[in-house]
């Protein structure tokens, strides 16, 4: 059952259903119609992000009501795996979006245990897909959607969207500045 209220569509809500992103500008290689965005993130999604990585039940209620809007009734919600190769802080979003959304989890997705994408850019490199391993256990019925906090360089949602063909990508939050080769020290 979605426990979303009904709300009557406005002009605002209609233009962002016809631009799920609100212009923010997905990674090369990522379908913009595969996305769907909350915020941009260093523009209100960081802190959020951070919180729930942190564990923040007030950041990850926030973060799963934000992006439910964003998720049709009844969709399969797959939570993406962290860089100990399962799903833990966006696992509690994901199984609250369910919630909201009167969908289901689905927690198939694992990859590698590896260092931190934030790590390896810092050292000035990008981990890869293969790097990353992600696998999915079983294919979830749809519609699907892939969830995660933040979208920066792509890498991680791509191997995601390999692994469950035809998923659509629910972020928190766009890392615009990643997508035009901005290096951390810059921002």
């Amino acid at each position: 059952v979605d426990k979303r209220a009904a709300k009557p569509v406005t002009e605002s809500v209609a233009e962002q259903n016809a631009d799920p992103n609100q212009g923010r500008k997905v990674p090369e290689g990522i379908k913009g119609e595969d996305v769907v965005s909350v915020n941009e993130y260093y523009e209100g999604g960081r802190e959020v992000a951070q919180g729930v990585k942190a564990g923040d039940q007030k950041a990850i209620d926030q973060m799963a009501t934000e992006m439910a809007a964003k998720i049709p009734p009844g969709a399969t919600v797959v939570p993406m795996p962290s860089r100990d190769g399962k799903a833990t802080s966006m696992l509690a979003v994901a199984q609250k979006i369910a919630d909201i959304v009167g969908g289901k989890v689905a927690d198939v997705l694992t990859g590698n245990k590896r260092e931190s994408m934030y790590d390896a850019k810092k050292d000035g490199r990008q981990l890869t897909e293969t790097e990353l391993g992600i696998t999915a256990g079983e294919q979830p019925s749809g519609p699907v959607y892939i969830v995660d906090n933040v979208l920066a360089t792509g890498t991680t949602a791509k191997a995601a969207m390999k692994a469950i063909p035809g998923a659509k990508l629910a972020v928190y939050s766009i890392d615009s500045t990643a997508n035009q080769n901005v290096p951390i020290a810059d921002k």
